[in-house]
């Protein structure tokens, strides 16, 4: 397993804490930077252990703690053109004449000139784009498996030494063309989801993968990681 850098402090500090014997939820969200330091540091000097453990949820940035991404450029993407029709309605904004080239009266150049101090006129948009925060191209919405795949092998060891572990849940809401979810779900037997109410059966462990139109295709050395720790998991995969 690769290394990750030093500087993140944040997921060896929640490791050690997340293996007190009180805890028996663990639940961090807001899109939490982390590396898979949050579940194996590759500093371990002992076997960890999280005795009473019964529920691990994880929602990430698409940012790990190293700087880098989770997902790249997605190639059917046209980042160039998204937004552009927003484009048009700033031009049309900044004109302050009229039709025959007079200037326009004073309700009108007030409206198309805003004053920030003047809440009636703000205009949020101006603003956005004086600050740099629009356009906005979201074109990241394809898997870096060399990324991600660490993360998911990690999870999955800690999960071996996590013996009441009924549901383990690793998602982040992808930004490209549209937003998806993208998500790793292991649930122990007897847990029920909503793909639970055909024929499925509940009473072996499974593990669901919800990854959109990523690409990722779970590698089979983490379903393997995933057996020897919970038995015979049952493993489904959904693009959506």
């Amino acid at each position: 397993m690769p290394s990750f850098p030093t500087t993140d402090h944040l997921s060896p500090a929640i490791h050690a804490i997340s293996q007190s014997e009180n805890l028996t939820h663990l639940d961090l969200g807001d899109y939490i930077v982390i590396s898979p330091s949050l579940f194996w540091p590759d500093t371990q000097t002992k076997q960890p252990s999280w005795p009473n453990l019964v529920s691990v949820k994880v929602v990430f940035s698409m940012n790990p703690a190293d700087g880098d991404w989770y997902f790249t450029r997605d190639d059917n993407v046209n980042v160039e053109s998204e937004n552009d029709d927003d484009d048009d309605d700033d031009d049309a904004d900044s004109d302050t004449s009229s039709s025959d080239g007079s200037e326009a009266d004073d309700d009108t150049t007030t409206k198309q000139n805003p004053d920030p101090d003047t809440p009636d006129t703000y205009n949020e948009k101006k603003v956005a784009l004086a600050l740099g925060e629009e356009p906005y191209r979201h074109f990241r919405g394809r898997a870096d498996p060399g990324k991600l795949n660490p993360l998911f092998e990690a999870a999955a060891q800690a999960a071996a030494q996590m013996p009441r572990l009924q549901r383990m849940t690793l998602k982040t809401e992808v930004r490209a063309s549209r937003m998806f979810i993208f998500a790793m779900t292991y649930f122990a037997p007897g847990e029920r989801t909503g793909r639970d109410a055909g024929s499925r059966n509940v009473d072996i462990p499974r593990l669901d993968w919800v990854i959109g139109p990523s690409g990722y295709e779970p590698e089979e050395s983490i379903l393997e990681i995933w057996r020897q720790a919970k038995g015979e998991v049952m493993q489904s995969v959904a693009e959506r």
